[in-house]
């Protein structure tokens, strides 16, 4: 009986861990769309303030989105795994 209960903790705990990289590659992907709005943001800006406001976004989302990235990295995530995929030239672009 002891070993089906050290079997069903482990399976318990691969789910946690399969669960946290799950909300992690969501994070990443959400923070890749965002930074790609204020990409798209930044070049759509005319007046002066909003220039100023869309470069502040756009830093602050780059800045978000690589800090997931150097997370995910650690954590050895494969963003295809669960269903989230990013484009090469965006891949290319993350600070190491």
């Amino acid at each position: 009986m002891e070993w089906l209960k050290r079997w069903l903790g482990k399976s318990e705990r691969s789910e946690q861990v399969s669960n946290q990289a799950r909300a992690l590659a969501r994070e990443v992907w959400e923070a890749h769309r965002d930074w790609k709005a204020a990409e798209q943001n930044l070049n759509e800006a005319v007046e002066p303030d909003q220039i100023d406001y869309a470069i502040y976004m756009r830093e602050a989302t780059e800045r978000r989105f690589n800090m997931l990235m150097r997370e995910a990295r650690e954590q050895e995530l494969d963003m295809s795994e669960f269903g989230f995929r990013l484009s090469d030239p965006i891949k290319n672009t993350i600070d190491m």
